[in-house]
């Protein structure tokens, strides 16, 4: 059945590259309804930042890319938009002050920042002006850092949601600037060629993110 199924174009295996700031439930479900269906296709999961995933969907290393930035030469499909939000342990010497804050007030203190995986074309993102400043490769480290009281972040509200609501993180208040939004869409490799396995995988993520639109997570912050 297997090799039937191969003679007709199934792909052995299907490479997806998701950005670490896609709502992880999410990604999860799409998984899994994807091994349900597809039981004997290998898959692999690139966790990628910023430029990292586009770099892999250039070089021809991934059929599928969910990215926040967009491709030059292809055509992405919006996803679901992620906000972002200033945070730090609730005490931070930035809580204790007691007033809105100005970035003036971030600079003095130190930012935690996600590297891009991205390795010809890295870029940077969002603020980064504070005098220290510690780079990770991963935004589970900087969520861990961040709850040690080691530092400030823009953090992804699909990872911290519910840390907001345990009273274990605390936004910052800032006067401008503290939340933003990056739409997430998804990137096929060959449009026109895609097997079906990764057509499956494609739809899977759109039906998961359904059950988690963007302005849920909107709705939390204010």
């Amino acid at each position: 059945d297997i090799a039937e199924r191969l003679k007709q174009g199934l792909e052995a295996g299907v490479v997806i590259s998701v950005d670490q700031i896609f709502p992880a439930d999410a990604l999860a479900r799409a998984m899994e309804a994807f091994s349900a269906g597809f039981p004997h296709v290998r898959l692999q999961l690139h966790e990628s930042v910023l430029n990292g995933g586009i770099e892999m969907l250039y070089d021809g290393r991934a059929d599928l890319v969910v990215s926040g930035l967009a491709a030059q030469g292809f055509l992405g499909e919006p996803l679901v938009s992620v906000p972002f939000i200033a945070v730090a342990h609730p005490d931070h010497p930035l809580h204790r002050l007691e007033r809105r804050l100005d970035l003036r007030d971030l600079e003095r203190h130190r930012q935690i920042v996600v590297r891009d995986s991205s390795q010809r074309e890295a870029r940077d993102s969002g603020w980064l002006k504070a005098e220290q400043r510690w780079t990770v490769s991963h935004i589970g480290t900087s969520l861990d850092m961040v709850e040690r009281c080691l530092g400030f972040a823009w953090l992804p509200v699909t990872r911290i949601q519910d840390r907001l609501e345990a009273g274990e993180l605390k936004p910052l208040a800032l006067l401008a600037g503290g939340t933003r939004q990056v739409p997430i869409q998804m990137i096929l490799r060959d449009l026109d060629r895609a097997g079906p396995a990764t057509r499956a995988m494609a739809e899977h993520l759109k039906a998961a993110v359904a059950d988690c639109p963007s302005e849920q997570f909107i709705e939390k912050i204010e």
